[in-house]
């Protein structure tokens, strides 16, 4: 998605991502209700101010990325003193660099929403409904297939493009992604399902992909 014209304070955008988080998890909001407020948030901030915020520019010069996670190099975020971060945000802030050519791999979530901002560089983007799913196998159907560009975004529940697919285009592609696991306590949750996306086709396009373990991920998608 594309931002909006306007730039909201950095302390007031903090205050809202961990207020929208926790009436997720007080119930008070529903899973769509917060993506839409991502979608608001996301929208309502300059790029380059939220760069500044998080001294991005210092975390590329002191190898922030360098930490492994799932094969791609993730790093959690903080923002500085000055921006006024809420205390103990129940939502979890992350950035990450992905190579060119490489891949936040085809994967599915459980029980927690997520939503993607490219910082720099471009993604080609590929997004899916899990429709259902059991043990081993998903039903699929693609919801969109775009670039995302520095300043764009995406975003993901259980309901809605829940199986997502980056690849990086360019040398300086980073994300920034805000992710809140366990939105319901009392449920099942999972971060990252692996999905073969070459699946059998069923009706209507819908796709019947298997689940994988992540080495067979990263040779086919890393």
């Amino acid at each position: 998605m594309n931002r909006l014209a306007t730039s909201i304070d950095i302390r007031e955008w903090t205050h809202r991502l961990d207020s929208l988080g926790r009436a997720l998890l007080n119930k008070q909001i529903t899973a769509l209700a917060w993506l839409n407020g991502m979608d608001e948030l996301y929208g309502s901030m300059d790029l380059d101010r939220l760069l500044k915020s998080i001294d991005f520019g210092q975390m590329i010069n002191n190898s922030a990325f360098d930490y492994i996670e799932q094969g791609r190099k993730f790093t959690h975020v903080q923002f500085l003193p000055e921006t006024g971060e809420p205390a103990n945000m129940v939502v979890e802030t992350k950035a990450t660099k992905v190579p060119k050519g490489a891949s936040i791999l085809p994967h599915a979530h459980l029980n927690m929403v997520s939503a993607f901002l490219t910082l720099s560089g471009e993604f080609h983007v590929r997004q899916f409904d899990r429709l259902h799913h059991d043990e081993n196998v998903f039903h699929i159907r693609q919801t969109s297939d775009h670039l995302s560009k520095a300043g764009q975004w995406n975003s993901h529940s259980d309901d809605k493009n829940n199986v997502h697919w980056l690849t990086a285009m360019t040398d300086d592609s980073y994300l920034f992604s805000t992710k809140l696991e366990k939105v319901d306590p009392n449920q099942y949750g999972a971060s990252n399902l692996w999905v073969n996306l070459n699946g059998k086709d069923l009706s209507n396009g819908v796709i019947q992909a298997e689940r994988i373990n992540y080495d067979r991920a990263y040779e086919l998608y890393g």
